[in-house]
């Protein structure tokens, strides 16, 4: 699927999915070209973040992040706001090879996410809020 062709439901999708692989593989100390891509020049430094943050602590996640559903909220030609239920039960987080994290909640994670249409035609996500 050309990322060009896909609407805001499905880039979360792509996204959300993107950073879960990044995420059971092992950060690495750049952002992968994907999830570049896929993010505004405003949410980019939070995913350099992440990555020289969890490379240097050799972080990896054991298990998968589930979309157990996505909503489009809103919707106009220039921006979208899409909720996504994020069923995260189950992960357990290792840093240097120990355990520092295991989701033992059943609760799942609610994260409303707003895509903005960048001037390339292509839906890049802007800014990521948890909804309580």
């Amino acid at each position: 699927m050309c990322i060009e062709e896909v609407g805001p439901v499905e880039a979360v999708r792509a996204f959300v999915t993107a950073y879960d692989e990044w995420a059971q593989r092992g950060y690495t100390r750049s952002v992968p070209e994907e999830l570049a891509e896929a993010v505004t020049e405003k949410l980019f430094p939070d995913l350099d973040s992440d990555a020289r943050w969890y490379s240097r602590g050799k972080v990896r996640q054991v298990g998968s992040m589930v979309v157990s559903e996505v909503e489009l909220l809103s919707y106009s030609s220039s921006d979208a706001v899409v909720g996504a239920l994020l069923d995260t039960t189950g992960i357990r987080v290792l840093a240097n090879g120990k355990e520092t994290f295991r989701s033992t909640e059943e609760k799942d994670l609610i994260h409303r996410v707003r895509i903005s249409l960048v001037f390339d035609g292509r839906w890049r996500i802007d800014v990521i809020d948890t909804v309580e």
